[in-house]
């Protein structure tokens, strides 16, 4: 592992302007250790080394590259940090993570809801690289209670920017192949379908939205599981499957993937899902 104070005290020495950092925040895989550099007012970057990295030379080079692109993203009169809720109600979204992280977030007054096994957080994103949870003093600052900033996020346009494709479509990049805007019914050969946000932020946070469910139960008047892939992909598995694979099958190959493909970062959780009456329910 990478001695993080050894580069923190080289960008002190050559960087002094960009205040680095050692800190450790919430993330989905529970709390990490990284640098934060603030290159700007009110303005700042985390960076997570590999667990593996040993070279401090490297490192460095990434986060001073890291930080010249978040410049060129973000031009100094767009980076600030909203000081009212109507600045960012739009750009609201939902984050989730497994149960067991639900002391972490907490620890770091992040506002939280359950569902099930999953702990879901409201999130801001400012743009493809910028993001910030919402906690407790910020509701404060914004004069609002965790309801109305909750009830925002499922309504925003980012967290309901999202496509049902099928993993073929997806893995080719053909975006335009939305099952949303499509007629399925029983003789389709498509097992699984992949909820996938266009947004710039994680998916899984979608199958909260009002919305969404209502495009899906539309799509799937009989019911369907959701299999979490990770925080970025669900898999849909429509009703006519559902004598083929069990929800147990479902959950046994959840599982494995879980296990040998997903990273601590990605992973969310092992369960199988449906949505009744708005809610989501664990079925195995």
């Amino acid at each position: 592992m990478i001695n993080l104070n050894e580069v923190v005290q080289y960008l002190k020495r050559n960087y002094p302007n960009l205040k680095a950092e050692i800190v450790t925040a919430a993330k989905n895989g529970g709390e990490c250790t990284g640098i934060s550099v603030t290159f700007r007012e009110n303005a700042s970057a985390i960076y997570y080394p590999n667990s593996y990295e040993t070279d401090c030379d490297k490192v460095i080079n990434e986060i001073l590259t890291m930080i010249g692109k978040i410049r060129g993203a973000c031009p100094l009169d767009e980076i600030h940090l909203p000081t009212s809720f109507n600045e960012i109600k739009d750009k609201l979204t939902i984050g989730v993570m497994n149960e067991s992280y639900e002391e972490m977030l907490k620890s770091h007054h992040i506002i939280i809801r359950r569902e099930e096994d999953l702990i879901l957080y409201p999130v801001v994103v400012l743009n493809d690289s910028m993001s910030f949870k919402v906690t407790k003093t910020i509701l404060k600052l914004w004069n609002v209670t965790e309801e109305q900033v909750f009830e925002a996020a499922y309504a925003s346009e980012e967290l309901n920017n999202v496509g049902l494709h099928s993993p073929f479509d997806l893995a080719m990049r053909n975006l335009d192949e939305n099952y949303f805007e499509k007629n399925i019914d029983g003789s389709s050969e498509r097992m699984f379908l992949v909820l996938f946000s266009h947004g710039n932020f994680h998916t899984a946070g979608a199958i909260f939205s009002p919305k969404i469910q209502k495009k899906l139960n539309k799509l799937f008047p009989d019911g369907f599981l959701i299999l979490p892939a990770s925080v970025f992909e669900l898999l849909i598995l429509p009703p006519y499957f559902k004598d083929k694979v069990s929800p147990e099958i479902c959950k046994a190959m959840v599982k494995d993937v879980n296990m040998t493909e997903v990273s601590p970062e990605e992973y969310l959780s092992d369960s199988v899902y449906t949505i009744e009456n708005g809610k989501l329910k664990k079925v195995a």
